[in-house]
């Protein structure tokens, strides 16, 4: 923790991932966004630069993380890849890729970007190279993973609060063909 961080903007950090987590897991979230590690989550301190810095969590159905500072999990790596770029970048949040939940976001008119996990070069992980390379104009609201070679197709969304995450989650989840409007599919 920097030196400057305090003891309330790490409880700030906690208690804003958890509305945020809450916001998602009342929307019940369709299994067609759940990757095979459910929907992760992070919210960083303002100057995080480092895991210890950004607090995580994970949904996955009927079971609910407790949001936790010093993770390693996708969302965290992400995070910490995407401020490299943009500061502000305070939030993200990770769900599994459809050509659906691609859709409905770039009808939602956000940014979007994608990779080519075909191009990757040699000793880099795909996951860095693929949002650093969407993110050298400016950090996008979402970053498409195509998926392959036995890796699961994955958006990454990005923003300044888990509050933006959320809705954008909550957003798909409402539009998704086969949503009855009511929270079930």
């Amino acid at each position: 923790m920097h030196n400057r961080e305090t003891e309330g903007d790490r409880a700030s950090v906690l208690a804003r991932l958890s509305d945020a987590l809450v916001t998602i897991v009342r929307s019940a979230p369709a299994p067609a966004l759940q990757p095979a590690g459910g929907i992760e989550l992070a919210y960083a301190l303002p100057r995080a630069e480092l895991p210890a810095d950004i607090a995580a969590v994970v949904f996955v159905p009927g079971c609910t993380g407790i949001p936790t500072f010093g993770g390693t999990n996708e969302a965290v790596r992400c995070l910490l890849t995407a401020r490299r770029f943009e500061a502000r970048i305070r939030a993200t949040g990770v769900i599994r890729n459809s050509r659906e939940a691609e859709k409905i976001l770039e009808e939602l008119l956000l940014q979007v970007c994608s990779y080519d996990r075909s191009r990757e070069p040699p000793g880099i992980t795909v996951m860095h190279w693929g949002v650093a390379g969407c993110c050298r104009e400016g950090v996008p609201d979402a970053v498409y993973d195509p998926g392959g070679r036995g890796a699961e197709g994955l958006i990454r969304l990005f923003a300044e609060d888990p509050a933006e995450i959320a809705q954008r989650i909550t957003a798909i989840i409402r539009r998704l063909p086969g949503n009855t409007g009511d929270g079930t599919l």
